[in-house]
């Protein structure tokens, strides 16, 4: 959840903090973010809304992975090609990220109806 500080940064909702510091911020807490889910996840075979949010996860993860591939070919900065590239990274990588929020927090809520 803190990784989603530079998204909130970038679309101005918050003032605070470089965008360049946040980005590599946002990389290091989604990947650290993930490898505490897929150790926190273990092996349930039975749960498939689990099962559902890491595979989410883990597309989200590669697309991020090819978002920073697409920056580092536009040179780290928006030029004309690189914003366009992201523009289009954008379209695919932000709904990955939505429904890998909707799955964990739908895994969230229904854990807590039937926590006995």
């Amino acid at each position: 959840m803190v990784s989603f500080y530079y998204s909130l940064r970038k679309r101005n909702f918050v003032r605070h903090g470089s965008p360049v510091k946040l980005l590599q911020f946002h990389e290091y807490a989604a990947w650290g973010g993930s490898v505490l889910l897929i150790v926190h996840g273990g092996i349930h075979f039975n749960a498939i809304l689990p099962w559902l949010a890491l595979i989410m996860m883990l597309v989200n993860v590669g697309s991020g992975l090819i978002g920073k591939i697409l920056l580092k070919q536009g040179g780290g900065v928006e030029t004309a090609v690189a914003s366009e590239n992201m523009n289009r990274w954008r379209i695919v990588h932000l709904p990955v990220a939505l429904v890998f929020a909707v799955l964990a927090v739908l895994h969230i809520i229904t854990i807590l109806l039937f926590i006995k």
